[in-house]
């Protein structure tokens, strides 16, 4: 894949009833695995989170659609960035990539849904119910284990849900 260098492999079990992973990747050897959300799995290291994405794809256009869609929520001032890193090839179907990305770390906080309303407000976003909507992108997906503080005491989106209307 053009730019994304290949850190090592990944098997992922998709099975509904036995959701299990193996990462074989160097970058992984200090990393500690945190939990799983919808879309990734994710580990820590002292600095930063890593996060593999859980859908592979077998097309390259595909992964940089991936990328495109990170780089979107990039833009939004509040949220935390995220940055595309390399891939990993699944071991029983090499042709299978899955993104794997990284943030800073910062820890999550349980910070009030009022304090987080009036942060979305005040950069000009409209809420609606459950989720966000600026200049036809939409977020949602905002909970408080969902975000923290930066260390500026910042409040910041560590993971949320995007689309562009």
């Amino acid at each position: 894949m053009k730019n994304l260098e290949v850190l090592g492999e990944i098997f992922y079990n998709y099975d509904a009833i036995d959701v299990t992973h193996h990462v074989h990747s160097s970058l992984f050897d200090s990393a500690t695995y945190l939990n799983q959300g919808a879309e990734s799995l994710v580990y820590a290291t002292e600095d930063y989170v890593y996060k593999i994405k859980k859908i592979g794809y077998v097309k390259e256009e595909d992964i940089y659609k991936q990328i495109s869609d990170i780089k979107k929520k990039n833009k939004i001032p509040i949220f935390l960035e995220e940055e595309p890193i390399g891939i990993l090839t699944h071991v029983l179907e090499p042709t299978v990539k899955h993104l794997v990305t990284k943030q800073k770390k910062i820890f999550p906080v349980e910070y009030s849904i009022l304090n987080m309303m009036v942060s979305f407000i005040k950069q000009g976003w409209t809420p609606l119910a459950t989720s966000y909507e600026k200049d036809g992108i939409v977020v949602y997906d905002i909970r408080p284990e969902n975000c923290g503080l930066d260390e500026d005491g910042n409040f910041k989106i560590i993971d949320c849900m995007s689309y562009t209307k």
